[in-house]
């Protein structure tokens, strides 16, 4: 699905970020003019693969998590001040582009950016969001649905906001 730049922005309203928020939007931050859509299994994937990949070249930047069940699960270790939520965000974001332009190299594309956002905000503390507080980052998207997803990146688990933790966006980056 292709979404306009102001479809974009309608059903990120529609989900809860404040309209206000992007009266005062650059054109920067919203940067594309069509947003493809992205399969809420592709963000899965490539989280699986960007964990694996710090595993694999730097194991201090994982480590297990206890999710329940007997289970566990590899998860990124956060490190101040060199790896925490703003750069793990940053990072997983640049991955989900690489793996899209990958996609894009062998299937044409009618559109310029993708919908997918880093976005900044105060968290809440809940315990099935791991009792986060204060200011944190995550990615937002919009899957072939038409549907706006959450991702707690930290967690790898598409972990919906609450409507004050969306109202508190103070930053969005949508290329």
């Amino acid at each position: 699905m292709i979404l306009t730049r102001a479809d974009f922005i309608m059903k990120l309203v529609a989900a809860g970020i404040p309209a206000a928020r992007f009266a005062l939007t650059a054109p920067d931050e919203i940067a594309a003019n069509l947003f493809g859509t992205v399969p809420a299994d592709f963000i899965q994937a490539s989280w699986d693969a960007w964990v694996k990949m710090f595993a694999d070249n730097a194991p201090a930047l994982v480590q297990q998590r206890d999710i329940g069940g007997g289970k566990t699960r590899m998860v990124p270790n956060y490190i101040a001040p060199g790896f925490v939520c703003r750069h793990a965000a940053f990072s997983f974001y640049a991955h989900l582009l690489d793996g899209l332009a990958i996609r894009a190299a062998t299937t044409p594309q009618a559109n310029d950016g993708y919908a997918i956002a880093v976005v900044y905000y105060t968290a809440t503390p809940r315990a099935e969001d791991g009792n986060r507080d204060g200011r944190h980052a995550r990615i937002l998207f919009v899957d072939d649905t038409g549907a706006v997803c959450e991702f707690e990146e930290g967690d790898g688990d598409p972990e919906p906001m609450t409507p004050a933790e969306l109202g508190s966006i103070s930053f969005i980056l949508a290329t």
